[in-house]
């Protein structure tokens, strides 16, 4: 009988504290990967963010070909399928000018990252994309030097420098 109540006792210890630890409040996600372009360059070394009406965001960073994954809080592959607003925000260093808010945005010399900083927030990127049930492994994320310049927001900062 002693045996057979440590064992239950043991199991409840195991399982009970288990008990609700899913996360089932979370949204279902999509599986999102593709490519961000600058003016039909890759994107080495930024960061891509997709924010979506309702729901977390999800993010990634490219690679040196542009490459990206997103990934979704608590390390979830994927995005919620909704419209997104994306940005692309490149390393910020604070040794060229760099603030950690963003709000200027001297880029680490050896990032080879060099994306208008119209695309780096939410506000004035004019980037959207629809993600579906279906999720993607081929999206492209094509930028533009010159559609930043037309809104004012063309300015380039030289990474060597930190100077616009």
């Amino acid at each position: 009988m002693f045996k057979w109540c440590a064992l239950v006792c043991l199991l409840a210890m195991v399982v009970v504290p288990t008990a609700g630890c899913g996360d089932s409040d979370a949204p279902d996600l999509v599986y999102v990967s593709g490519r961000v372009l600058l003016d039909g360059e890759p994107v080495p070394g930024a960061f891509v963010k997709f924010v979506p009406n309702s729901g977390p965001a999800s993010g990634g960073e490219t690679s040196e070909n542009g490459e990206f994954e997103l990934m979704a809080p608590g390390n979830r592959v994927g995005a919620v399928v909704d419209s997104h607003t994306v940005t692309v925000t490149c390393p910020f260093d604070p040794a060229m000018g760099s603030s950690a808010d963003g709000s200027t945005q001297a880029q680490a010399a050896d990032s080879g990252c060099n994306v208008p900083v119209m695309y780096s927030d939410v506000v004035t990127s004019d980037v959207t994309v629809v993600v579906t049930e279906e999720g993607t492994t081929d999206l492209v994320v094509e930028l533009s030097s010159a559609a930043a310049a037309t809104e004012g927001f063309g300015e380039l900062i030289d990474a060597a420098s930190g100077a616009g």
